[in-house]
């Protein structure tokens, strides 16, 4: 293994989910390496833009790991699958769809179309992380766990209130999730906005494996039981063609072009 690969990407992980610039002491501290090692580790990546540094000689997250990031997402393969899917639906139910993936203990945004059916490619939406405890689509990845690697989740989950319908406690979310499993998808209630409520449906391999979620979000009121069985029919419908395109796409992956010239 390449030790100084392995640390420089340690350090991009470090600061990329630090709410604050590190110096080097701390990020010495932080990741058990030799202040020099840490130093030198820094010089290249500033000098690639993957961190900055600022006038106090602190360092944090660079535009270039942002550039990389967001490059890495439009071109996740699942994403050119269902990116037109989505378009179809939203144009149908003018609610802004999102794609995820599992990302850790919770959700990772790797695609979103307006409630106009337009692909919105912003840092506000792609690579945004949507949490276990208070999302649809976290709280999906994390009902669909194997039951022992979920509860060693609900255990560390930081369970910060964002609003008073937040999950607090494992014991609370805990039984959310087993609804989630049994009803087949996850509602945000309000959990993560005074105002905001969302809904995610898995999308699932030939394997039936959860690897994606699909979701709808908008103004809490949108989602009354009226109106929810339509919604879930719909995003129903919208994971289901994706898996069958996934699925073609595997039985049929694209051939290389032979070269015609001699």
């Amino acid at each position: 293994m390449n030790h100084t690969l392995a640390n420089g990407l340690e350090v991009l992980m470090f600061l990329a989910n630090a709410p604050r610039p590190h110096g080097v002491s701390e990020l010495a501290i932080a990741l058990d390496l030799p202040k020099s090692h840490i130093h030198r580790l820094l010089q290249t990546l500033i000098e690639n833009q993957y961190v900055e540094k600022d006038s106090a000689r602190r360092y944090a997250i660079g535009i270039g790991a942002l550039r990389l990031g967001h490059s890495l997402l439009r071109n996740i393969p699942i994403r050119q699958v269902a990116l037109p899917v989505m378009q179809r639906m939203v144009r149908k139910v003018h609610l802004p769809m999102t794609l995820a993936m599992p990302f850790g203990n919770d959700g990772i945004s790797v695609a979103c179309v307006t409630h106009d059916g337009q692909i919105r490619d912003v840092t506000e939406t792609l690579g945004s992380v949507l949490h276990a405890n208070s999302s649809a689509s976290g709280k999906l990845f994390l009902a669909f766990k194997p039951a022992k690697q979920r509860d060693e989740i609900l255990a560390e989950l930081d369970y910060r209130s964002i609003t008073p319908n937040t999950h607090c406690s494992a014991s609370s979310l805990r039984k959310n999730l087993i609804q989630i499993a049994r009803q087949g998808y996850s509602l945000n209630d309000r959990e993560n906005g005074v105002e905001s409520a969302s809904l995610a449906m898995p999308i699932r391999n030939d394997q039936q494996q959860v690897i994606a979620a699909i979701g709808l979000s908008g103004h809490y009121t949108l989602f009354t039981p009226k109106s929810l069985p339509v919604l879930v029919d719909a995003l129903n419908q919208t994971a289901e063609e994706i898996q069958t395109h996934l699925m073609e796409k595997q039985a049929c992956p694209q051939q290389p072009q032979l070269s015609t010239t001699q």
